[in-house]
């Protein structure tokens, strides 16, 4: 993983806990990875992000509104960020985000 990339992934995942935290949620994060994307004009990575939380409307409110404008990463532009699939059982809510992000400047 390029240092870009990892660096905008642990920032990622810091700002994704922090918003949630900032609904009076909790998240974790079982798996989760990282692969640099970049070209001779921009450095960045696609990000895959594994969320589960208590299932009930709060989280699943807050999963369904994800999008770029959700989290700010300092240094970073997200340029995508959509929730892939949301799976809840056995009251349990797992989500999968999808993130691409792209370093600043």
């Amino acid at each position: 993983m390029s240092n870009a990339a990892a660096i905008a992934h642990a920032r990622l995942k810091r700002a994704l806990v922090s918003s949630a935290e900032q609904q009076g949620l909790v998240i974790t994060m079982p798996d989760d990875y990282s692969t640099p994307w970049s070209s001779n004009t921009f450095d960045g990575g696609r990000h895959v992000l594994q969320l589960q939380g208590k299932s009930g409307r709060p989280l699943l409110d807050w999963i369904t509104a994800l999008d770029e404008d959700s989290v700010s990463l300092p240094g970073f532009t997200i340029a995508g960020l959509e929730v892939d699939c949301i799976v809840c059982q056995s009251g349990t809510t797992t989500a999968y985000v999808k993130a691409i992000t792209v370093q600043d400047g």
